[in-house]
């Protein structure tokens, strides 16, 4: 089953004292590009993190945020840097004494103080939270993957009905072709003839040119490959892998194989549904874009 390259996925974990958030949220793109937003108590985490993200997704723009808030039944220390404070104050005396001005740094004044005060939050590795996020960021996968494949889903009903169209329109060309032929014959046979008109030209040699004509505007290869490429884009279609650069590479195919068909005949009715399959394909190719 393909998946879209779009999709949306939020999960939510806690323990350890910790709720932890991820969101994840993908956008079309040629090859995988990670972007994280990570609070300061997963910042030691960004590459394991990233190396699961790649592990889970294989192209497409994908954004991950991850949020970290304290529980109600953390144990939460608050901690004062007293030697900092310390230095603080000795530094507001001198600096009143040499003013000649009152010192009037206080308590409060101090635990302002940048690095004062803190809450011992850990600034390194913290394993029991990133166990703890490891299972945000499965629930946020899952639900992501889920979107993609109901897109994905909808991408692939759609293909299949526009493949429809596309051989419906060569299966038409095919029986104009057989129908026509005789008629080519006839045709190429009239202009021959016009054409050697006086000359001696040997009955053999007279419809071995007519069958070198006649084959430069047989299509019968073409209508052979295109049925060929049809049949691996439902193959590519099924196989559960990301397909999106191959799907590409099959559309090119068809549209070559339609564009040769176009240029060896010239009966109307075929140029018209050669018109009609390119449309489709270019529709596909659209949407192909979305898929993973």
């Amino acid at each position: 089953m393909i998946q879209s390259m779009t999709g949306f996925g939020r999960g939510t974990a806690s323990g350890a004292g910790y709720q932890v958030q991820a969101e994840l949220s993908s956008l079309n793109n040629r090859f995988l590009e990670i972007g994280l937003k990570l609070p300061r108590p997963l910042m030691a985490y960004q590459h394991p993190i990233r190396e699961r993200l790649k592990q889970a997704i294989s192209r497409g723009k994908l954004n991950l945020y991850m949020s970290v808030t304290r529980t109600a039944e953390a144990e939460l220390k608050v901690e004062v840097d007293e030697g900092l404070a310390r230095a603080y104050r000795d530094a507001a005396r001198r600096l009143a004494l040499n003013l000649q001005v009152p010192e009037t740094l206080g308590t409060r004044e101090l635990l302002q103080l940048d690095g004062v005060l803190s809450t011992g939050e850990p600034v390194g590795e913290n394993d029991a939270l990133y166990a703890v996020a490891g299972e945000a960021l499965s629930l946020a996968l899952e639900a992501f993957h889920e979107t993609r494949r109901r897109e994905g889903e909808t991408l692939r009903q759609d293909f299949v009905a526009r493949l429809e169209t596309i051989e419906n329109a060569f299966a038409r060309i095919r029986a104009a072709w057989e129908a026509n032929r005789p008629e080519i014959r006839r045709q190429l046979q009239e202009r021959l003839n016009k054409l050697l008109e006086g000359s001696e030209l040997r009955p053999e040699r007279f419809e071995m040119e007519v069958a070198l004509l006649l084959d430069k505007q047989d299509i019968s290869e073409e209508i052979v490959r295109f049925q060929s490429h049809s049949d691996l884009f439902r193959q590519t279609l099924e196989s559960g892998q990301p397909v999106g650069s191959k799907l590409g590479f099959i559309l090119q195919e068809l549209v070559r194989e339609a564009n040769t068909t176009s240029s060896k005949t010239p009966d109307t009715e075929i140029t018209h549904l050669v018109v009609l399959i390119k449309e489709e394909v270019e529709r596909i190719r659209e949407q192909v874009q979305n898929v993973e």
